[in-house]
């Protein structure tokens, strides 16, 4: 059987979860009693109506954007039609109990980028911020880059790759910027970005996925995590000579989604993906026992969540609701807030990513209009 799968997590082994702290009792959302205690930015257009862009993108106007391909298992049963419930009218609201928070305002990108997909983000060593996205239209792979100078606008990724799903990306242990594509026969393809420029591709042996890989630095490894082609979760990491073969992550688990994963600074992995159910399970790496899959309650989902980790210790989740607007929750261990919605419905199509921004994060997802659109939490 053909392996999709993420990392080889390795260290020692432990009952109690090295996540699981008390809280810091200062500093920008050190305490996540709600939204209303934060800082908010208006960064330009209103809550009713977004601002748009010049009709020009990176990559033409043209919507061809790529759909899951069913036959890839020959498995009907998990078309997208027939494995996930449909939203009805009733059901299109996620089931929270705290109120929107009607004063978010999102704000397009410069840049004038369309993708087809959820974006792809990262910060390396410099502070610059490295933006990946699939193309609309002919699925080429773009990026752009923000350092102090500004953004250096959208380049094509040289090689000739195209992908149909979102990208993989992460910082490597000596600050180049890694890239991960699902290429058009599920083949799962990297290349590395350093001072200024592009190494050639290179293949990820054995793997293939029907969603975008996740990976993360785990000290001088990198530890890799897809959904694989039966939808089980699999994991490989990089070694001296290449990459260590694929095993699946313990605890077989269908998922339907890419997966979002994050390192502690103890070292404990935790991924995240969306199950056929459009529920949230997460499964986490402690030393050298994973915890098995637990499903995070609270929200229906759509599409690939965006998590991060943040310096104070807090983890962060962002989904895409089944309401299309943007869902937040968040644990310093093992048990989640009370989901909340931030902003107004019919905002995303697609799921979000999340990076750091000073002493906030910026929230980076694809509009309604394949435009991309940020704000800052």
């Amino acid at each position: 059987m053909l392996l999709l799968g993420a990392a080889l997590l390795s260290g020692c082994a432990g009952s109690a979860d090295p996540d699981t702290h008390a809280p810091p009792t200062g500093g920008p959302h050190a305490s996540d009693a709600g939204a209303a205690d934060l800082p908010r930015y208006d960064l330009g257009g209103t809550a009713d109506q977004w601002p748009l862009w010049p009709d020009s993108a990176p990559e033409g106007t043209a919507d061809a954007r790529a759909t899951t391909d069913s036959t890839i298992k020959g498995d009907a049963k998990r078309s997208p039609d027939s494995r996930v419930p449909q939203p009805t009218p009733d059901a299109r609201r996620p089931d929270a109990r705290v109120a929107p928070d009607s004063g978010v305002v999102w704000a397009p990108l410069p840049g004038n980028g369309l993708t087809a997909d959820s974006p792809s983000a990262v910060l390396d060593a410099n502070g610059a911020l490295h933006l990946v996205v699939r193309g609309v239209g002919n699925n080429k792979i773009w990026h752009n880059v923000r350092r102090t100078s500004g953004w250096s606008g959208w380049n094509e990724l040289p090689g000739g790759k195209t992908t149909t799903s979102a990208l993989g990306v992460t910082v490597d242990s000596t600050g180049g910027v890694r890239v991960y594509a699902r290429l058009a026969n599920n083949e799962i393809w990297e290349t590395r970005y350093a001072y200024s420029y592009w190494a050639s591709w290179k293949q990820i042996p054995d793997g293939k996925t029907l969603d975008a890989p996740a990976a993360v630095t785990d000290g001088t490894t990198i530890r890799l995590f897809v959904r694989g082609v039966d939808s089980d979760v699999y994991q490989t990491s990089s070694t001296t000579t290449g990459w260590a073969t694929w095993t699946k992550v313990p605890g077989a688990k269908d998922v339907a989604s890419g997966l979002a994963v994050t390192r502690s600074s103890t070292g404990t992995i935790r991924i995240v993906a969306r199950d056929w159910n459009s529920d949230l399970v997460e499964n986490r790496l402690t030393g050298t026992t994973w915890s098995g899959w637990t499903t995070i309650a609270g929200v229906k989902t759509l599409g690939r969540p965006g998590m991060l980790r943040a310096s104070s210790g807090m983890t962060y989740l962002f989904v895409r609701g089944q309401n299309d607007a943007l869902w937040k929750s968040s644990t310093y261990g093992t048990t989640w807030s009370t989901w909340q919605q931030l902003g107004d419905v019919n905002r995303l199509s697609s799921g979000p990513a999340v990076v750091p921004e000073g002493n906030d994060l910026m929230i980076l997802a694809r509009g309604l209009d394949d435009r991309l659109y940020t704000f800052l939490y």
